[in-house]
């Protein structure tokens, strides 16, 4: 949820922990109010709540999370934008090697 937030949860105006223990609809009602929570897709704040249910039982685990078809796009994704620049990097390097003339401060093909 820090994350999210971009705050730490100890300068947040909540306790989460005993907040969640005296009132286990707390988080939720954290999560589905809180207006820099509202930008972010609902599926992702809703395995947020899954994740941060304060009893075990009903607690997402890590297996489940990775189940998540949401969760399993995101991840791919990312592994298709980290082959892309991994691609890149490769043809750069290629490029260099190979004998062109490159400006080194902004890796641009120089041209004779």
């Amino acid at each position: 949820m820090e994350m999210l937030l971009a705050t730490p949860l100890w300068e947040l105006e909540h306790d989460f922990g005993t907040k969640s223990l005296e009132d286990p609809s707390f988080i939720n009602t954290f999560i589905s109010d809180h207006p820099d929570l509202k930008k972010y897709d609902p599926k992702i704040l809703s395995i947020l709540k899954r994740m941060l249910h304060p009893d075990p039982i009903y607690r997402l685990s890590i297996e489940e999370f990775f189940r998540k078809k949401f969760i399993r796009r995101q991840l791919n994704k990312i592994n298709s934008y980290l082959r892309k620049k991994e691609m890149e990097s490769l043809q750069k390097q290629n490029s260099i090697s190979s004998g062109e003339d490159y400006d080194s401060e902004s890796l641009i093909t120089v041209d004779d």
